[in-house]
């Protein structure tokens, strides 16, 4: 639950952002840019930009007490990803309503 509360931090601090400089492409970036730097560490941590080969030879030398930690911090980073992400795309649907 803290890691979805820091992410909720982080939308809202890009929000604040947004209403100080009233550039709302500024908090999609961030926003997607958060989105995306935790997306790509989770990605890592699982190891799916890994070889097949690299991966079973991951998988059959680690202890299952480390690959379980590892499987916690890849739930952590989509935890902390999801407001942003969430967050955009209230931004784009709002935007597109009214630019209707």
């Amino acid at each position: 639950m803290k890691y979805v509360s820091f992410g909720v931090f982080i939308v809202i601090i890009a929000l604040v952002v947004g209403f100080v400089t009233s550039n709302w492409l500024l908090v999609l970036k961030i926003s997607g840019g958060v989105v995306l730097v935790f997306l790509l560490l989770a990605g890592l941590f699982t190891g799916a930009m890994a070889g097949g080969d690299r991966v079973r030879a991951n998988y059959e030398g680690e202890p299952k007490s480390s690959r379980e930690e590892r499987m916690q911090w890849v739930k952590n980073f989509i935890f902390i990803a999801f407001p942003s992400f969430i967050f955009i795309l209230i931004l784009l649907v709002v935007d597109y309503f009214v630019t209707l």
